[in-house]
Order: C-alpha cells, then sequence, then structure tokens
C-alpha cells in the first residue's frame, strides 16, 4: 500500500453482529432477542471470549455508508451518504452510538452520493473527537466541489491518506479486511464506478462483501480474479442494488431462476445469507421504491 499527498441518523438499515465462535444476524440496532444468558449483552447481542464485529448498514436515503466495529472496538466508516445533508445523519448515528473515533475512513469511489459526508466527518473527528486514523482512497479524484472539499479536509488535518488497491489489507485488530478491487490497473478507462473498492471483512467463519458501485467490469474483475474467495455471509448489493450492478448486462438480463452476476459470485460463488441494499431500504430505484426484485430476489 503505497501514500499519496493528494490524494449519516436517519435509521439503521441493517445491524449484523457476528460473535467470535459463531453469527447473529439482526435488523434492529437498538434492540436484540431477550435473554437471560450471561453469554449476552444488556443489549441482546451475543457476546464470545473472542469479541464481536458489529456491521450497520447505515440508511442514508440516496447514498451508502457502512460502519464496522471490530473486536477491540476498532472503528471502519465506509463511505458517508449523499452530499444533500453534508454527513448529518452519519455523525448523529456515529454520536448515538458513543464512536469517539474513526480509525479507517474507506472512500469507495468519489461520488457524491459516498463522499457526501467525509470533509464535515473528518472535520469533526480532528477537531471534536479523537480523530481520523488513515484514509482509504483507490485514486480517482472528481472535479465537484464535494470532492475538493474532502481532499481540502485531508490535506488541513494532516490526515495520513493511502492510494489503496486490490491486495491490500486494512488492519482491524481480531479481523481480517482484504482489498479485493480496483485492480494495479485501473478497469473501464478509470471509470470512477468501476474502480470502486471492495472491502472483504472476515471473522470466524462469518465474511461481509461490500462492494462499492462497481459494475460489469469490476464483477467480471471480481470473479475471475477470485472466485469462490468471494464467498460471503453477508453481501451489500452493488450500486444500492441498482439493475447496473450485481448482475445485470444487455446480453445476460437477470432472472429469479438465473440472476446473472448474482448466480456468479453471491449464489454460486459468495453463497451471501443476508443481502443489504441502500437503494432497497431508501426506495431510490424502481417504482414501487425498490431495486428490481430480480436483483435482491
Amino acid at each position: 500500500m503505497k501514500r499519496s499527498h493528494l490524494l449519516t441518523a436517519l435509521a439503521v438499515a441493517t445491524l449484523v453482529v457476528l460473535a467470535g465462535c459463531g453469527g447473529f444476524i439482526g435488523d434492529d440496532a437498538t434492540s436484540g432477542p431477550a435473554s437471560d444468558s450471561p453469554n449476552e449483552t444488556q443489549d441482546g447481542l451475543s457476546a464470545s471470549p473472542n469479541g464481536t464485529v458489529s456491521v450497520h448498514f447505515i440508511n442514508v436515503g440516496q447514498g451508502t455508508s457502512t460502519l464496522i466495529v471490530g473486536p477491540t472496538n476498532e472503528t471502519m466508516l465506509i463511505d458517508s451518504g449523499d452530499w444533500t445533508d453534508d454527513g448529518e445523519h452519519v455523525l448523529s448515528y456515529l454520536q448515538k452510538h458513543n464512536i469517539n473515533r474513526i480509525d479507517h475512513l474507506v472512500t469507495t469511489h468519489a461520488d457524491a452520493d459516498h463522499i457526501g459526508g467525509h470533509d464535515a466527518i473528518i472535520e469533526y473527528f480532528e477537531t471534536q473527537g479523537e480523530g481520523i486514523g488513515a484514509v482509504y482512497d483507490p485514486g480517482i479524484t472528481s472535479s465537484s466541489q464535494i470532492s475538493q472539499e474532502y481532499l481540502d479536509a485531508i490535506d488541513q488535518h494532516n490526515v495520513t491518506l493511502y492510494e489503496t488497491r486490490a491486495g491490500d489489507q486494512i488492519p482491524i485488530d481480531g479481523a481480517q479486511t482484504d482489498v479485493r478491487a480496483p485492480p494495479a490497473e485501473y478497469l473501464a478507462s478509470g471509470d470512477r464506478n468501476e474502480n470502486s473498492i471492495v472491502v472483504q471483512l472476515e471473522f470466524g467463519h462469518s465474511s461481509f462483501l461490500i462492494p462499492g458501485d462497481g459494475e460489469t467490469a469490476s464483477e467480471q474483475y471480481l470473479v475471475d480474479e477470485y472466485g469462490s474467495e468471494l464467498n460471503a455471509t453477508v453481501l451489500s448489493a452493488g450500486h444500492h442494488g441498482s439493475q447496473s450492478s450485481s448482475g445485470t448486462s444487455s446480453s445476460t438480463p437477470p432472472s429469479r431462476a438465473s440472476p446473472s452476476f448474482r448466480a456468479r459470485m453471491t449464489l454460486s460463488t459468495a453463497t451471501p445469507t443476508t443481502t443489504s441494499s441502500s437503494g432497497f431500504l431508501s426506495g431510490r430505484f424502481g417504482p414501487t421504491g425498490q431495486p428490481p426484485m430480480e436483483i435482491l430476489d
């Protein structure tokens, strides 16, 4: 991994908590199943001697943001939602959950619906919190004002910025976090979506795959490069669950019987137990307020 000098809360869509020796999957961030077991925390989340990993898919409307809290309370924030609220939803959510530091801030790509809160989050944690450990970026900038404000915040607060590629690891104590994309040589002539950072988090026997906005080229690269290594318990559907990702192409229209990329990656390769989609939860796609049913089914 090399350095580069240049180079949010409405609700929780899904909270997934993994115990060190197994897995617990829930739908509510503030409550859990009632139990008298001494091995469960007060809010009902399963615990173990090896700790837990919790993954919060935050409902930010049109955009994405995912908070990961490791077994030693190390934190990773992947994206920060759309620019329209300047990070207020994500910041409110982080404050509600007593997050005082972001150890790893991951920018999947520089589109405004993914980095909309970055500058505010960097400003807040660098001035009122315990700082930002490092920022991870694929290195393809945007000419937008939102992107420039994000880069200015990094420079202003002298935050470490890593240009990140496939094969890198983001160190979270007690868990393994691998960067699966983009490759060293950018895909699709440097298209930002196709060169999103793809993160795979593994803890115990469970894993999460978080692919940003990668579309056909990114998905094909992942399948060709990793195959069954993409096996995942939870898949965050690519590009908000839209029809441009997770298996759609003009030559292979998706269907419930044989979805394209979802068959290649998530059903036969990643085999997820749970699929999370910001588009589904925010009602961004489709006339009924959800992504095409054939993508999620």
